[in-house]
């Protein structure tokens, strides 16, 4: 027997830490503890908008799950439907959108995970408390390692 005691986590449909992401309501199923990865259950609305950025310390990955999600890169725009997987290694640009006409629906990935998730929950809190706006996302992003644009 091990003398590390660790419990598998299991979530039920709808479980999880939900966070306003930039106007989308996220729900987090694994937070990057312990040297993890972080995953989240992200829909994606008519109109969304995440702006290009690059991660210093991340690679982030994308499975689209519903509809389609328009990702802009350095190597061009990539719209992603239904089954497609999108891999943002560590230091690349990458945004997304969805311009319409029908909601979307990704699963989001990044390793590691831990900062990722304070990441997000630093947005989530400034967007409760006060509201957010491009300057607050771009001061939270730069302590984290992230660049925006």
């Amino acid at each position: 027997m091990n003398a590390l005691s660790i419990d598998v986590r299991t979530l039920t449909s709808g479980g999880g830490e939900v966070l306003d992401i930039l106007g989308a309501d996220i729900t987090v199923k694994a937070t990057g503890e312990r040297g993890g990865v972080f995953l989240a259950d992200h829909p994606v609305p008519v109109g969304y908008f995440v702006p290009p950025h690059s991660h210093a310390v991340e690679e982030e990955m994308f499975f689209v799950t519903e509809g389609e999600v328009t990702f802009d890169t350095d190597a061009g725009m990539k719209v992603a439907g239904p089954g497609d997987f999108v891999h943002a290694p560590q230091g690349s640009r990458h945004g997304f959108s969805n311009p319409g006409p029908k909601p979307a629906h990704m699963i989001v990935v990044a390793s590691p995970g831990a900062a990722f998730t304070e990441f997000f929950r630093s947005l989530d809190r400034k967007a409760k408390a006060s509201g957010i706006t491009p300057a607050d996302v771009q001061e939270i992003a730069a302590e984290y390692g992230i660049a925006i644009g």
